[in-house]
């Protein structure tokens, strides 16, 4: 038995688990009864770390081909395989298992909410995982298991810390669903802000106060430049003497105009990414077979490197010199645009200097622009709702999904005149840079909740904090709100996620919707935007007219964005901007 480096409370006692369970589970045949119905528990029903059991459906004995371990409603079933992952449950009822779920029998004496509540504990974590063996398929045997030291403290005390822990682990779910609930807001926000900016309403106002001194010719400026960077690498390439380049300039495919919904300002105008895109350069895929990873070999980027519009370069595998060189024509010199081609369609990240030299993989494309102040632009567009959709419907496959070249050439681009377009920009970087804050600052509270927990299960399970007993009326609400969490199972009879908003509804909050104006006007310091859509009477299944009727609001210059002095983005009529 392990030993447990901590002075025990008293009345508290160090035991090996054996002393508190026992190996039940006998073995059963299902396909020998093909017409009885068997609740049947494998472990992928049950959610890691929670003890949450997400399905059990009754499954006829003719659809079971292998053998399976019987257990009783009350029996602890102990997932044995990477045990790491904390797959325990109570069973709920009587049934049949897989036989990587071990049935473990509670004494009678113990309790057996709290005895579950230790196998889900940091502790037992930290004992399980030195012991078990196996590269690819970790287990734990169950002399293994049994050998594990209980902290035992008297049964009403475990009954209290169970009832308590119950609770604790329902309020912080809750707490998370809300995090949770703000984050998707964020996210949403965003796209509703790319939305605006490239259909033109984010810029309606300023549109009419730009001077734009003939910069409306916006497909002849984008045609001027891509001749300009081929005839350069045309005069280049003979130079040297080489054929890099070819002799006769290259025509551009024409935007898929035929698939936008909707319509553009008159002074822009629709672009393809090959007209966007340099000559010289065109849009590739990249390396089809790197080989094994290289040490000190040339860094390459593959989709799973591309993250949150940006690469990870953390984890870039290699290749060879040899094998970079079969394919300069993907090369990189940063101020490039990539986008996932297979798979995860439409990934989307521009390419820093540090990764000048480095190549790509062949599910990423590599878009070069012909004027460099067209990167940020490019990388935009693509992240927008409109392109993400475009870019999912024209991939094809069987077996993986595939953006063909052939096909993201075409991809209808969006292009405003000079100025707007940079003071576009502009907007989206700085409250990009805002919404990241409130992302950032969402997810810090994620890890405060978990670390919150795992405080208060790590000293609940070892007597170090006194926790009141919060009754059982408490602890049956915590149990039917587990419960209810439960019925949304994969397979099985699902229901509507319960609506929960990132900022608790006041009591009397409005019950209709409420002009955004006139709620700003009654808050001059400005509301963050979950407190706005609050206000105004909005509710979650409203999220898409808030949105709307927000960047309506920007648009027409009447609602404007203001940071505090924490860069926390809030709300305000644009008379109170300033």
């Amino acid at each position: 038995m392990s030993a447990v480096s901590q002075l025990l409370p008293n009345g508290w006692k160090c035991v090996a688990l054996r002393e508190l369970v026992t190996l039940a589970g006998a073995q059963v045949k299902p396909w020998l009864q093909p017409d009885e119905a068997f609740n049947y528990i494998g472990l992928e029903d049950i959610e890691a770390g929670t003890g949450r059991l997400l399905d059990i459906l009754p499954t006829f004995g003719r659809e079971i081909a292998s053998t399976k371990s019987q257990f009783r409603r009350g029996d602890l079933l102990y997932g044995r395989l990477r045990p790491y992952l904390q797959k325990v449950i109570i069973a709920p009822s009587d049934g049949i298992a897989a036989t990587e779920l071990l049935v473990l029998r509670i004494d009678p004496a113990v309790d057996a909410a709290f005895l579950h509540e230790v196998l889900l504990g940091p502790d037992h974590l930290a004992q399980i995982t030195k012991l078990m063996s196996g590269a690819r398929m970790p287990r734990v045997r169950s002399e293994q298991l049994f050998d594990c030291a209980v902290m035992l403290p008297p049964r009403d005390v475990q009954c209290r810390i169970a009832r308590a822990l119950a609770v604790v682990r329902d309020r912080l779910r809750v707490l998370g669903q809300s995090v949770a609930e703000g984050l998707s807001l964020a996210e949403q926000f965003e796209k509703a802000l790319l939305s605006a900016a490239f259909d033109g309403r984010l810029s309606g106002e300023i549109r009419t106060t730009l001077n734009y001194d003939g910069d409306l010719d916006v497909l002849g400026e984008l045609a001027a430049a891509r001749r300009a960077t081929w005839e350069e690498a045309r005069r280049l390439s003979e130079e040297s003497g080489s054929r890099g380049t070819k002799k006769n300039y290259p025509s551009a495919a024409t935007p898929d105009v035929a698939s936008r919904t909707f319509g553009l300002p008159p002074q822009w105008a629709w672009a393809s990414l090959a007209e966007i895109g340099s000559a010289a350069d065109p849009l590739c895929y990249g390396i089809v077979q790197p080989g094994d990873d290289v040490e000190q070999g040339v860094p390459l980027v593959r989709v799973q490197d591309i993250k949150a519009g940006g690469i990870d370069q953390s984890h870039l595998r290699h290749v060879s010199d040899a094998v970079d060189r079969k394919y300069v024509r993907s090369r990189l010199r940063g101020g490039e645009v990539l986008v996932s081609l297979v798979g995860i369609i439409g990934q989307v990240a521009r390419v820093p200097e540090s990764l000048a030299g480095a190549n790509i993989a062949r599910a990423v494309g590599k878009i070069t622009p012909s004027d460099p102040s067209l990167e940020k632009w490019i990388a935009s567009v693509l992240q927008s709702p409109s392109l993400e959709r475009w870019m999912t419907s024209s991939a094809r496959g069987v077996a993986q999904n595939t953006l063909n070249l052939s096909r993201l050439v075409r991809a209808p681009i969006p292009i405003a005149p000079r100025q707007e377009r940079q003071w576009l920009l502009e907007q989206l970087e700085r409250r990009g840079a805002a919404l990241a804050g409130l992302r950032a600052k969402l997810a810090d509270i994620v890890l405060a909740l978990d670390n919150l927990w795992i405080n208060v299960q790590t000293r609940a399970l070892n007597g170090t904090i006194d926790l009141s007993d919060l009754g059982d009326e408490a602890v049956m609400a915590a149990q039917a709100d587990h419960s209810a969490e439960s019925e949304h199972r994969p397979g099985g009879k699902r229901r509507k996620a319960k609506g929960v908003t990132a900022t608790k509804l006041k009591p009397g909050a409005p019950a209709t919707r409420r002009d955004l104006q006139a709620v700003l006007d009654e808050y001059k310091d400005g509301l963050e935007p979950l407190r706005l859509l609050e206000e105004a009477g909005f509710r979650l299944d409203d999220v898409e007219p808030f949105f709307k009727a927000l960047a309506d609001g920007v648009a027409a210059g009447r609602v404007e964005e203001r940071r505090t002095s924490e860069d926390w983005p809030v709300l305000v009529v644009a008379r109170y901007a300033r």
